[in-house]
């Protein structure tokens, strides 16, 4: 009997050291690349590594099944720890009170002496940040063919003296090229005449479309004039200007850094550069942030926010710039030697830098639908561009009385 008891008392005591060894569980879900889940990877190694009673349970999904997923499992209080996604995400998150504020976790100050100002604009929502960001980009650039412009112009004055000489030599058909149909590729010139599509554009209660203002139709004018001058190719979607950029019938191309690799990987000598100045005022590039969100319904804050510290850590930046290629946000990666002797990276971040956030407000949705609309009609000559703004405020304020939303 008393060897019975004896080993009934080591069975509990063995039970309870290995209840007590079991590692806590972090699940984390992310939206990445191939490339930067693998890099991810080693660097969840490292922090177990660090944490040895820790267990990062890491699960992929892509974009919208990642919001949807997140969404469904937050409103019945389960899900994952950490969420690594696009900033875009905040305008289901938040709203829907699934996330922590990284300024209730971290402190406003840590997080402003930490991350570039920039990146951190585009992790807010309500004027609170949600998000660390991770990586910034999502930006537009001027590519230009070094075989026809050896170097980049810094204006679109010198833009269009070079474009009349490589015509005039039969070198090329335009001097730039963009794609005309979707709004994303032009509100960057938006900048250059001193506008922008609303105010208060990071919180949805009271983001207000300013569509109407004089700079939309000044911008609308003088893209249609490059068209009209034979500067730029009118009515071409992406494929077709990617494809002119290609067959070298364009000097130079607006596109995103998504692109570059595919041009090198053509065989082609590219340069990369921020979008010429017009009329000494430089269009902005509109970006776009990645990074973590800490889940309001986790079990382990603490440790979710040591992770997101860590995964955001300029080392581990430096380590995943090379699987993504995009700009950091951490000033002490941003100037490193991943960056700086990356000339794809490094060229882009000019662009990064006086780069503004991109809307990520429901009302955004409104804008850019009627954007699209007004932009195809001053381009295809059916309305003059001064009428542009009246009329893309219009059909974007009745837009927004069909999604229910009150412009105050």
């Amino acid at each position: 009997m008393k060897r019975i008891l004896a080993l009934a008392v080591v069975a509990v005591v063995m039970f309870a050291m290995a209840v007590n060894a079991a590692p806590t569980i972090l699940s984390f879900w992310e939206q990445d690349d191939p490339s930067a889940q693998v890099v991810m990877d080693v660097l969840i190694a490292e922090f177990e590594k660090a944490n040895p009673n820790v267990k990062v349970e890491r699960s992929h999904f892509e974009t919208e099944d990642l919001r949807k997923n997140f969404a469904a499992a937050a409103i019945g209080s389960e899900g994952p720890d950490v969420v690594f996604g696009p900033n875009d995400n905040l305008g289901v998150f938040v709203p829907g009170g699934f996330i922590y504020s990284m300024e209730k976790v971290f402190g406003k100050d840590y997080l402003v002496s930490k991350f570039d100002a920039n990146a951190l604009q585009a992790s807010m929502y309500e004027g609170l940040i949600y998000l660390l960001p991770d990586r910034n980009g999502n930006e537009l650039c001027m590519i230009y063919n070094k075989k026809l412009i050896p170097n980049a112009p810094k204006t679109m004055e010198e833009l269009i003296a070079t474009t009349k000489k490589l015509q005039a030599d039969k070198k090329a058909d335009y001097g730039i090229a963009f794609n005309t149909v979707e709004p994303f590729f032009t509100v960057p010139f938006l900048g250059a005449f001193d506008t922008f599509v609303m105010d208060n554009p990071s919180s949805e209660k009271n983001a207000k479309p300013t569509l109407d203002s004089p700079g939309i139709g000044k911008m609308f004018a003088y893209l249609k004039g490059l068209m009209d001058d034979k500067i730029a190719p009118r009515g071409v979607d992406y494929g077709a200007a990617e494809g002119l950029f290609k067959e070298g019938k364009v000097a130079c191309l607006i596109n995103g850094p998504w692109s570059f690799t595919s041009y090198v990987d053509a065989g082609m000598s590219i340069g990369i550069a921020r979008i010429p100045s017009v009329a000494g005022k430089y269009p902005t590039s509109w970006t776009a942030v990645k990074g973590y969100c800490i889940s309001a319904n986790t079990k382990n804050l603490e440790l979710a926010k040591k992770f997101v510290d860590f995964m955001t850590s300029a080392e581990s930046q430096i380590k995943l710039v090379p699987a993504h290629n995009q700009i950091p946000t951490v000033p002490a990666a941003m100037t490193s030697d991943a960056v700086t002797k990356n000339v794809l990276l490094s060229s882009q971040t000019e662009a990064v830098k006086y780069g503004v956030a991109m809307p990520i407000v429901p009302q955004m949705r409104a804008c850019w639908d009627a954007l699209k609309a007004v932009q195809a009609d001053v381009f295809s000559n059916v309305i003059k561009p001064e009428d542009a703004p009246a009329k893309a405020q219009k059909l974007c304020l009745d837009a927004l009385k069909q999604m229910g939303i009150t412009v105050k």
